[in-house]
């Protein structure tokens, strides 16, 4: 499942390195969309990615329109913004298979026709002081990238973990059942003793009854 990470018109060098720097780190894609405020041969960019710079999976694209045409084929869109409603981690950023992750420029954000037409993709990172307006623009990409990375390991745990516990609660069930009738105890009431004891309570369904 890929991860890629679009900057509409950045703005500062450096920031555009740290953002290479960890696409590199996680294996994203980075997507920059001109015009940029910066030249990428500037040293002070290869600087901020360090060593690292000419190994990014870097794609530079003349504007948002040309972009916007091959976004479909790229994956589910998500657009971080400080003006945004819903909170990040409450969107499936993890969850969709190929995903995108869209950034603005540092002093304005995305232009305000994203923010009408892609309303409901919008999500932003909690701030709670007033002091703060906004968060460094790498600093937002690391955040939403691992994000990502961590919502995808826990579904493929949740996922793992119910396949075996379904299987071993059918096995357990299977081995219970019978006991319990040689001592007279009905399979209902064997079921619910095992299923609602507290070692037993879990995220994933209960198994139904087994024959």
């Amino acid at each position: 499942m890929a991860v890629h990470v679009v900057l509409v018109h950045p703005e500062i060098h450096w920031n555009t390195g740290n953002v290479g720097r960890t696409c590199l780190a996680t294996g994203a894609t980075l997507h920059l969309i001109e015009p940029l405020g910066f030249s990428l041969d500037e040293r002070e960019v290869k600087r901020a990615g360090l060593d690292y710079w000419e190994h990014v999976d870097l794609k530079v694209w003349p504007s948002w329109e040309a972009f916007e045409l091959e976004l479909p084929t790229l994956g589910a869109p998500w657009f971080f913004s400080s003006k945004a409603t819903q909170l990040f981690w409450d969107a499936p950023l993890g969850q969709t298979g190929d995903v995108v992750l869209v950034f603005g420029r540092e002093t304005g954000g995305l232009p305000a026709e994203l923010h009408e037409k892609y309303r409901d993709r919008f999500v932003a990172m909690p701030i709670t002081s007033p002091l703060v307006r906004s968060l460094n623009l790498s600093t937002c990409v690391a955040i939403a990238i691992y994000e990502t990375i961590r919502q995808r390991r826990e579904t493929d745990l949740i996922e793992r973990n119910g396949y075996f516990f379904a299987f071993a609660s059918n096995a357990l069930i299977s081995l219970v059942i019978p006991l319990a009738r040689s001592f007279g105890i009905g399979k209902v009431s064997a079921y619910c003793a095992i299923f609602h004891a507290p070692s037993f309570r879990r995220r994933t369904p209960v198994p139904r009854l087994v024959p």
